[in-house]
């Protein structure tokens, strides 16, 4: 399966996904929602503390999205997240 192909085949067939992390208790998997959050506002502002203009996120989120960095449902939470802002 390739990298930026979606699975559908439920929990059995995400083992055999290269994208699937799975974790074994709930605090395992809260830590990594936060590194996660963390990269990805590390990412939107290209690793400076400055924030873009609501623009330059947005277009920034495309690009991550077009190389398959980030799925259209992360780039819909994360640029409604910015202009709710």
């Amino acid at each position: 399966m390739g990298g930026a192909e979606e699975s559908t085949g439920g929990i059995f067939s995400a083992n055999k996904d290269e994208n699937t992390v799975t974790f074994g208790d709930q605090k395992s998997y809260k830590k990594a929602i936060k590194v996660k959050e963390y990269i990805e506002n590390y990412t939107l502002n290209d690793g400076t503390t400055q924030p873009k203009s609501v623009t330059e996120e947005i277009e920034r989120l495309s690009k991550l999205k077009e190389k398959g960095a980030i799925t259209e449902k992360e780039f819909k939470k994360l640029k409604k997240n910015i202009i709710s802002d």
